[in-house]
């Protein structure tokens, strides 16, 4: 017998009825009926894995959010008074707008509220899964809140103009720059130009929350999307939330703020933490190492070439054995380098090697480069000891939970006296890299 052939159509057709079939089914009476409460919490992601494969997921930016998540980012409406519109431009199959009926729900019964749900998706399927989930969520809790599910791009609708609390989880996956944003050129997050395309567009006084990827929080290349974030939103919480979940890899971090009038002055908001101490980039020039190696091409001068494969980190290398041509930009030691790979979490997540080699070498762009600006290899040993500490590796899960280092977070780490650090047992010599 012919099995049929999967198609993104039919997965998608699938998703919807599940949740038709959850609702047809609901006991009301029964408020803790497995079933229904699976179909509220859990069983949109399951259903999401279970049909479609990951890459279709990443290309269509559907990842649902988490029961936590979303009652975390729904919580403050519990605040809400008088005519309430939530909105979510990106909704789904509508895990923040349930997390939001559960809440509202009370004081709309009693009276202190009058809301109203409007959910916004690209895809038909995950609009009309929404809706059957908040039908399902409103019989069980005896709570009837007007809702209204909209297939659209979320970017550019004009509901969002009425809205007086947006929740958002938007697609991350990466999109060519919209030309009109004063921060963004080539390809970009989509969670960055979503936030920017729906900040825009709401009206003064309006409460959003969203999750976000912490690249953007502390990536040095959205420096600028997070000024202009911060004319038109007054940030009231940056919070690192962890992995988004446990199929995920990918760290994110609570967003809220209220709309106000882009044309006032910025009110610097710490997007990360601040040290007002010595930190290492007093101490040194911290660069992102300057060779492309599938992309420069190999002429010129043949140089030394420095690369991340095979590192001996916690060492000094005396001399680089690899090579390649290269007319670029070169550097002589001693310098350190930083594997920018680092996964948040991890004991050591910036290891670093000495680079005693005085030729002029080449360094290739998956590591970054920290040359002491006196000079002195005595200062590369004592930043090693810095890398090597435990209160780096606090830090850098403050600032910076991606999984590739900046320039910006590097250079941050405070600059601790190395006199007082715990001594570790010396930096091995090797003789090759």
């Amino acid at each position: 017998m012919v099995q049929p052939t999967w198609s993104l159509d039919s997965a998608l057709a699938e998703f919807s009825s599940v949740f038709r079939s959850a609702s047809e089914a609901l006991n009301p009476e029964n408020s803790l009926d497995p079933v229904s409460q699976f179909a509220l919490d859990g069983q949109a992601g399951a259903e999401l894995r279970r049909l479609l494969p990951p890459e279709h997921r990443r290309r269509l930016g559907a990842f649902f959010t988490s029961h936590e998540l979303a009652h975390q980012l729904a919580a403050p409406l519990i605040e809400a008074r008088g005519d309430v519109v939530v909105v979510d431009p990106s909704c789904g199959a509508g895990d923040l707008l349930v997390a939001a009926a559960h809440t509202l729900g009370p004081s709309q019964a009693t009276g202190q509220v009058n809301a109203q749900l409007i959910g916004i998706d690209v895809i038909k399927e995950f609009a009309e899964a929404a809706r059957f989930r908040l039908g399902i969520q409103s019989r069980i809790s005896g709570h009837n809140l007007p809702a209204k599910l909209i297939v659209a791009d979320g970017r550019r609708v004009a509901k969002l103009g009425v809205a007086t609390h947006v929740l958002l989880n938007p697609p991350f996956a990466a999109i060519a720059a919209d030309q009109n944003w004063p921060w963004a050129q080539g390809n970009v997050s989509g969670a960055a130009d979503f936030l920017a395309a729906v900040v825009s567009q709401i009206p003064h006084g309006c409460q959003l929350a969203a999750i976000l990827p912490e690249v953007l929080r502390g990536g040095s290349r959205y420096g600028r999307w997070r000024d202009w974030i911060g004319k038109h939103i007054e940030i009231e919480a940056t919070e690192s939330l962890g992995r988004f979940d446990r199929w995920t890899d990918v760290d994110v971090f609570l967003f809220r703020g209220y709309r106000v009038d882009g044309r006032r002055k910025v009110r610097p908001h710490l997007w990360v933490p601040a040290y007002d101490g010595p930190t290492v980039g007093d101490q040194f020039e911290v660069t992102v190492g300057p060779v492309v190696h599938n992309r420069h091409p190999e002429d010129g001068p043949m140089r030394p070439f420095l690369t991340a494969r095979g590192l001996s980190v916690w060492e000094t290398i005396e001399r680089v054995e690899g090579a390649r041509q290269f007319r670029g930009k070169t550097h002589c030691g001693p310098f350190v380098v930083v594997p920018r790979t680092s996964r948040p979490d991890e004991r050591g997540r910036a290891p670093g090697a000495i680079v005693a080699d005085t030729r002029l070498i080449a360094v290739d762009n998956h590591l970054l480069v920290l040359k002491p600006r006196d000079h002195s290899a005595k200062t590369c040993k004592s930043l090693l000891q810095v890398l090597r500490h435990s209160s780096s590796d606090a830090w850098l899960d403050q600032t910076m939970r991606c999984r590739h280092l900046t320039v910006g977070a590097v250079a941050s780490l405070p600059w601790v006296n190395t006199e007082s650090l715990q001594v570790f047992d010396g930096i091995n010599t090797s003789r090759s890299a």
